[in-house]
């Protein structure tokens, strides 16, 4: 396993702690987790290229990401 795919595992088991202890279950909390990371990542790719992202671009977008979800009228349905 290569650096950043521990890192990614590491953000992604830190951010389903979080959920959890927020009181989702297992189930959204991972759920949750990979369409956070999946919105800060589009978020970041809104700012620079594919070709130059890495994943502290990701990690630092993850506040937008929660607004972003906090701001719509119907948030998706694992939340």
């Amino acid at each position: 396993m290569q650096g950043w795919q521990k890192e990614v595992r590491a953000m992604h088991f830190l951010a389903i702690t979080a959920l959890s202890a927020q009181g989702y279950s297992s189930y959204k909390a991972a759920k949750s987790s990979i369409y956070l990371h999946v919105l800060a990542a589009d978020i970041a790719l809104d700012k620079q290229s594919m070709e130059s992202i890495l994943i502290t671009n990701v990690i630092s977008r993850l506040g937008e990401a929660f607004m972003k979800i906090s701001n719509q009228s119907t948030p998706p349905n694992f939340f």
